[in-house]
């Protein structure tokens, strides 16, 4: 071996640094190699194994020869004792050991790595804590004693690199530092594991706090820069899009758009109605932007005030709707317009809005991390309930008129107001409407056995539903160009579509009816019992709304399969508990028939498990790259503070010190070129060594003699050989860009932070 103590303290020191290295990483990644339980043995071979390695590294070059030899005999002389049996059964069974010795030798070999570059075991130590942290937020264990080992090779590792830095950019020998600083760093270590430790892991709390709050602004800022100007749901998406028209074909992808959450009353089937249009081409919707901006409210005061006056009559004082309050937030979904139910009366949030008629427009874009409150009324009854509210007495309403402002509005509203909206209602979404004779033949097949005219709407609705549910009915002929042509091609003939189809169809036959309707776009959200429902693209749904004088606009599912969505099961009066079981079939089959795709829960909870997984890999790159950001960000900080300090350290130095790190950066840029000092070698050998190749005659070696002249001579080192030494390193730098091209980058950077 080596004499001298540099050789005792080189062998202490990568004995140490290995050893505290491959200690953290067997005791963090055991499991996966076999170890189930990490014992004094596993030690034992790490310990072992690295002594051997290091020792047999610092014996001389024929003594390794001869250590092979003795040890390749050795191995054959155990194979034979053991048997090829016994031996391969003992390192399957013992599989926990061999991937120890594995990893004992693979950290031996780092470690020799990292004495050449430090910056690379720097680089390590930040691994390690990333694992630690990974660890942390998934919530996998990792016992005491690794992690006591994981911080102390970070120390050491911080330790030595503050020793390098602090020489000033002299190369030195800093494993004697090390082997002296080893009691402090037992001490610690003793320490940490005497300390005791709960029994409950640490939840730290306010970090995730900090992470999740970190990951929703990157979100939200990646998401709005790189969609701030689009209008999502603008093209073929059944039920929403910018120019309402019947495509010949939807798309219904899994984008999740919205979360909605409960915040009081019961959890129901939800209908947000985001684009309310009035006119009708044929072959699109559109519409016109007028009307009060308090037509929200005006319709749901006008509803309540109907069913506080219907509730009064019943005898069982049912429960006709509800008020229930909602908090929405905006995901991967970008529009003008705010989401909510048609009978929303509050809205509380710090997007800021604006009402255009009956729509709730953003005054900015909406992107991701949009969050509103919205309180609304919603009905509360079944279909023939509804039927038979709507052919009530609706006039004792006004009576409670008065009550019902004062919960509703901020202002006073009179009945005079109240009367001039419901004339712009019939003026707005009344117009006139014809049917050809043989549309009017249909209509009046369907309504044959209608009660009245308000009787007639739900035939009608009832018909529409019995048609087929068809995501691809294929384009509308040339020939539609107006309402006329349009409802005597679906209605005779093409009897099949999506909900833009159906919904439009019933606003004309309600309007032919002489009753204002208007057509509706937004999304039908199956509401569940968790505590958020997510809101997918898929649920875009378009459907009409019909006005009553002195109830409000009223809802109708002519879409099939939808209808469970919009009418609750029916109360249980006495008289219709004979047929409640009919009426409970009955709604199941409607619910099975139309759109499978948010109606089958076990393709729901397929589609869940799918999307959970894909957020869990979400999360997982979004905390890789936060963590990447998070490292670059301090490395370029800390580059750029040391680059500071270096230079107001270089200002106070006198110029003969910075004369001699100057000729030390040449001479470094010069082993960069192949041309490193050798043991022994003078200044002036090493420059003629540079002379004598005849192909390296453009490096520059100028300072070199002058640095000698410094040294030996009287010459002493001023302004002007300063100038010139960085002169010189100029003409090193652009050699080296030549010699290295694309390599250049890696040996700069190794320049500048070493």
């Amino acid at each position: 071996m080596k004499k001298g103590k540099g050789a005792i303290f080189t062998f202490i020191y990568r004995l140490l640094s290995a050893g505290v290295f491959s200690s953290a990483i067997i005791l963090y990644v055991s499991d996966f190699y076999g170890a189930t339980g990490v014992t004094w043995k596993h030690f034992a071979v790490l310990v072992l194994t690295e002594g051997l390695f290091f020792g047999v590294r610092e014996l001389p070059k024929r003594q390794r020869i001869y250590a092979v030899l003795i040890a390749v005999p050795f191995l054959a002389l155990v194979s034979g004792v053991m048997g090829k049996e016994k031996l391969g059964t003992w390192i399957l069974s013992e599989s926990s050991y061999l991937g120890t010795l594995i990893l004992a030798v693979s950290a031996c070999v780092l470690q020799l790595l990292f004495e050449k570059y430090v910056l690379i075991k720097v680089s390590f130590s930040v691994i390690l804590c990333g694992m630690l942290c990974y660890s942390l937020f998934a919530k996998r264990y990792v016992p005491k004693i690794g992690v006591l080992f994981l911080l102390l090779y970070v120390v050491m590792t911080m330790t030595e690199l503050v020793w390098h830095r602090s020489q000033n950019g002299e190369k030195r020998n800093s494993h004697a530092y090390i082997v002296w600083l080893v009691p402090f760093f037992i001490l610690y270590f003793g320490f940490l594991v005497l300390m005791p430790a709960p029994q409950t892991p640490y939840s730290w709390q306010w970090l995730k706090d900090i992470y999740l709050r970190m990951e929703e602004r990157i979100t939200i800022y990646a998401e709005n820069l790189v969609n701030r100007n689009d209008e999502d749901m603008d093209g073929s998406i059944s039920g929403f899009s910018e120019s309402a028209a019947l495509f010949s074909n939807t798309v219904a992808d899994d984008k999740n758009i919205m979360v909605i959450e409960t915040v009081s009353g019961k959890k129901q089937p939800l209908y947000l109605a985001g684009k309310i249009y009035d006119v009708f081409d044929g072959r699109k919707w559109s519409g016109t932007k007028e009307g009060d901006a308090r037509e929200r409210l005006f319709d749901t005061m006008e509803t309540v005030c109907a069913l506080e006056a219907y509730a009064k009559e019943d005898t069982d004082h049912l429960i006709y709707y509800n008020d229930i309050r909602a908090k929405a937030g905006y995901r991967h979904f970008h529009t003008d317009y705010l989401l909510a139910p048609s009978k929303t009366w509050k809205i509380e949030g710090q997007a800021r809005y604006r009402q255009s008629g009956a729509e709730l427009v953003f005054d900015k874009k909406a992107g991701y991390g949009t969050e509103y409150t919205f309180q609304y009324c919603r009905m509360n009854m079944g279909r023939e309930t509804t039927r038979d509210f709507l052919q009530s007495d609706g006039t004792k309403q006004a009576d409670l008129w008065e009550s019902t402002v004062k919960t509703y509005a901020k202002e006073e509203i009179t009945l005079a107001e109240l009367g001039a909206y419901r004339e712009n209602m019939r003026k707005r979404y009344l117009p006139e409407t014809k049917l050809d004779p043989e549309t009017k033949e249909w209509l009046a097949f369907v309504t044959k056995d209608a009660e009245d005219e308000i009787d007639g709407l739900f035939c009608i609705e009832e018909a529409l539903a019995a048609m087929e549910y068809n995501v691809d009915p294929g384009g509308l002929p040339k020939e539609v160009t107006d309402e006329q042509r349009f409802l005597h091609y679906f209605l005779l003939e093409k009897q099949e579509g999506v909900c833009t189809y159906y919904a439009t169809a019933f606003v004309l036959l309600a309007r032919a009816e002489g009753f204002p309707a208007r057509y509706v776009q937004g999304f039908s959200v199956p509401l569940r019992n968790e505590k958020e429902t997510e809101v997918y693209s898929g649920m875009a749904h378009a459907w009409p709304e019909v006005y009553f004088e002195g109830k409000g606009w009223i809802p109708f599912e002519p879409t099939p399969g939808y209808g469970v969505r919009r009418y609750p099961a029916e109360p249980e009066r006495k008289e219709q508990k004979e047929g409640a079981d009919k009426t409970k079939e009955s709604a199941d089959r409607e619910y099975s028939f139309g759109n499978k795709e948010f109606l089958n829960d076990e393709e729901e909870d397929e589609r869940k498990e799918r999307d959970e997984k894909l957020r869990e890999l979400g999360r997982a790159a979004r905390f890789i790259g936060i963590c990447g950001a998070l490292i670059l960000t301090v490395g370029v900080l800390i580059f750029i503070t040391d680059r500071l300090s270096e230079k107001h350290r270089e200002k106070r130095r006198s110029i003969g010190d910075r004369y001699q790190l100057a000729v030390m950066r040449n001479l470094r840029i010069l082993s960069m070129l192949g041309y490193e000092r050798e043991c022994f070698e003078t200044y002036h050998e090493l420059a003629e060594r540079v002379k004598r190749d005849e192909d390296e005659k453009e490096i520059a070696t100028g300072f070199i003699e002058t640095y000698e002249s410094c040294l030996y001579g009287t010459l002493e080192a001023g302004k002007r050989e300063l100038e010139e030494c960085f002169r010189q390193r100029e003409r090193l730098m652009q050699t080296l860009h030549k010699r290295k091209g694309k390599k250049y980058v890696f040996y700069w950077l190794k320049f500048s932070v070493m």
